[in-house]
This record gives C-alpha cells, structure tokens and sequence, in this order.
C-alpha cells in the first residue's frame, strides 16, 4: 500500500471512529431539591419557622386536585432520603391528590428524550393496594396550575404517561407495576392506555418505607414514544406509545409538567432530588464532518497524482 493510501485509510478510521460516537446534548430544565424548605417558591419555608426565602429554587411544587384531606410540607429527611430537606405529602383520603410541579414547554423531535428523576420513599401505614402511587410527564397545555387547587378541571384535561407502582402486598391483580398512558380522563388515572410494560415482579413494589430513586424517560423515535423506567438497580421496563399496542399516534409530543401523588388509596410520601433533563438527538460534531471533508480530498489528491 503507498503511504498517501495509508494515510488516507488512518485518517478514515479516526473519522468514522470519531462518528460512531456522535455528541449527545443535555440540558438541564429544572432541578429541586428542597434545600430552601420552600416547596411552592411563595418566600416563605414550608417547614414550620415561615422563615424568608430570598431566592427559592427550583420551580413550584403545588396540590392539585383539591386540598382537602392532604397535608404538605417540607420536612428534614436526611435520615431517610439523606439529602436534608424534602417534600412530604401526607394524604388521608383516597381521591387523588397530587403534588404538581410546571416547567417550560419541551417538544420532542425525532431522537429527542426528556427524563425526570427523583428519589422518594413511602412514610407512615403502607396500605395493600394496587398500584395507587404514580408519577408521570405530561402536557398541561396553557392551563398550567399556579398555586395549590381545588379545580380538578386544571389537571384533568392533561394528557401524558405515568408509572403505576403496588403498595404492600398489593391488591387483586398480580401486576406489580405498569407504564401507563393517560388520555384526559383523571391525572395520575381514569381511563389508561397501556403501553405493553407491565411486571409481575414483587420488588417494583413499594412494601416499606426504604429509599427509591426512579429515572423515567420518554423518546421520541420517528412517529412513536419509547417510555422507560429505571428503577433502583432493577431491570430497566421498557414501553411504546404506539408499536405493538392498539393507538395509533402518541398523546402528546409535548411536556411541561410532572406530577407525583396517590390514586385509590390514602398514603404519605416523601420527595427529593428532582431533576427534568432534556436530551437532543444524537448528531456528529461539526469537526468530525470536516475531517470527513479532508479524507475525501486527499483520497482525490491521490488518484489525481501522476506516476513517476
């Protein structure tokens, strides 16, 4: 082999090793970890001294769905989630009320993935239920809330995709958790849409009042919606919007809110470290294009030279 030949073939391998592994982008949307003990960004701590807050952080936590029956605050859980401060929502009755928190309006493109992550844990009498704590991402529309409600009107027209997880023993299903898609019916329940992921295995459920910490995700890929769940050390779930289940197109392509919270059953649970992160599509870098440009014209050069 002539050495321009293998200079051209040394520089291919590093351009196509360069892009095998495109540049991914991730940025953060919002991140809350209570530390202000100031759930609702009012100024004002939530954790019993009404201290002033300056400069809260995060975004607001706020009760949705009503108010009744429903204790919020911000309590010291280092013992327990270890991050110091975290959201407490003590619920005493068995229709839903869930904390919900708002953010800027992300759409997904074609390879795009918006995630969410949190630690959390169960608190006080666990109930044997079946699947009545949620979490999920959804599109509020412009009817975002914007301070603890007693409308269910607010929330109930969002459509999105949640997690349903036991408690306890369970109930009468032997299915222990499930990705879900909920069509405008009742936040965090009603009518769902299943998204083929479902497990009978009883450590996705929630049977003490250990730590948990959950990453769920959603991706865009092509006309459809791959949604994930990585829960603790356990196997990922994995479920579709679309393929190999009866919708025909995903609910939504757009997010801008989380909701966390119980259906069916009266619980209390704590909340810390949330974090939303948007993930653009994977694409080459600019300098591997280029060098891409540079094998091709040497390449040319070569078989342009003349023989001596």
């Amino acid at each position: 082999m002539r050495r321009g030949t293998r200079l051209s073939a040394a520089l291919a391998a590093v351009c196509l090793t360069t892009l095998i592994a495109p540049a991914v982008h991730a940025a953060t949307i919002f991140s809350d970890s209570f530390n202000d003990a100031d759930r609702n960004n009012d100024g004002i701590t939530d954790d019993g001294t009404s201290t002033a807050v300056t400069s809260p952080d995060g975004v607001p936590f706020y009760l949705g769905r009503g108010t009744s029956s429903a204790t919020v605050s911000v309590v010291n859980d280092a013992a327990g989630l270890g991050g110091g401060f975290a959201a407490q929502n003590i619920s005493a009755t068995t229709t839903t009320r869930p904390l919900v928190a708002n953010f800027s309006n992300t759409t997904l493109s074609a390879g795009d993935s918006i995630s969410i992550s949190f630690d959390y844990r169960l608190t006080g009498a666990i109930p044997d239920f079946d699947r009545p704590f949620r979490f999920g991402l959804y599109n509020a529309g412009a009817a975002v809330v914007t301070g603890d409600t007693t409308a269910s009107a607010t929330t109930d027209d969002d459509i999105g995709y949640y997690v349903s997880q036991d408690t306890g023993n369970g109930g009468t299903s032997t299915n222990v958790l499930s990705l879900l898609g909920d069509p405008a019916t009742t936040l965090l329940g009603g009518t769902s849409v299943g998204l083929g992921a479902t497990t009978t295995n009883t450590a996705y459920g929630l049977t003490t009042t250990d730590k948990h910490h959950a990453v769920f995700t959603i991706t865009r890929s092509n006309d459809d919606l791959v949604v994930t769940l990585a829960l603790d050390n356990l196997a990922v779930l994995t479920g579709n919007a679309v393929n190999g289940n009866a919708t025909t197109s995903p609910l939504t392509y757009s997010f801008n809110e989380f909701a966390i919270g119980e259906n069916g059953a009266a619980l209390g649970y704590l909340l810390d470290n949330v974090t939303a992160t948007y993930t653009a599509a994977a694409t080459p870098e600019p300098a591997s294009l280029s060098l891409l440009a540079v094998v091709g014209l040497l390449a040319g050069r070569r078989r342009r030279s003349p023989k001596h």
